[in-house]
């Protein structure tokens, strides 16, 4: 429960761009581990989130952590007009949905659609599902968040990873970010960034075992 009430907190916060966020209280408490716990599945659950900062100061006696302020990229009427840019970009995407599409279909659909309109590039927004689905340019961090973002919006669960993989192209180790998605009960891997060889779309990482 106090889990919880610390995730909940924390995801209301963000999305009010709140100065301090209260973590623990007198019924519910968690230690500092146990918030960096929660901060990381807040950041994986909710990509749309994409003005969260990568700082925060944090206000722990060390045995509880009471509450954090956060940084943020981005605030007021700017964040206003993101926000509507980010919804505009996303319907523009989901439009291309149709209601008699299976989960496969879909999933494949904005696999593809994504792949077209991402440039793999760095910038302010790479890392981010803004970056991808607003501005097309990303790192696999992006491509990983605005897939997980899209599907999420249609109901099918994705779950963004992150690991240590080996570049196709280079034959070199390096960190990296690619998705779990379940379709019809079933989970698969998809990596859209390896599949995006920028002229040419690739299958070959989509819906791995």
């Amino acid at each position: 429960a106090a889990l919880l009430f610390a995730y909940d907190s924390l995801v209301a916060g963000i999305d009010a761009c709140a100065e301090e966020i209260i973590i623990s209280n007198n019924q519910y408490q968690i230690s500092p581990a146990e918030f960096e716990m929660v901060l990381e599945a807040t950041r994986r659950d909710h990509t749309e989130q994409f003005w969260m900062g990568s700082s925060y100061i944090p206000n722990s006696d060390g045995a509880v952590f009471w509450s954090v302020k956060p940084s943020y990229s981005m605030s007021g009427a700017e964040l206003q007009d993101a926000k509507a840019a980010f919804e505009q970009a996303i319907n523009a995407f989901l439009d291309r949905l149709t209601p008699d599409m299976s989960e496969y279909e879909k999933e494949k659909a904005l696999h593809d659609m994504l792949a077209a309109h991402i440039t793999y590039t760095g910038g302010e927004n790479s890392h981010n599902a803004y970056g991808a689905l607003v501005e097309g340019k990303a790192v696999c961090e992006g491509y990983a968040e605005s897939l997980q973002c899209l599907l999420q919006r249609v109901g099918i669960q994705s779950v963004e990873i992150f690991g240590y993989g080996i570049n196709p192209s280079t034959g070199l180790g390096e960190p990296h970010a690619w998705n779990a998605v379940r379709i019809d009960g079933e989970y698969y891997l998809v990596d859209l960034t390896w599949d995006d060889q920028k002229t040419v779309l690739l299958h070959a990482y989509f819906n791995q075992t």
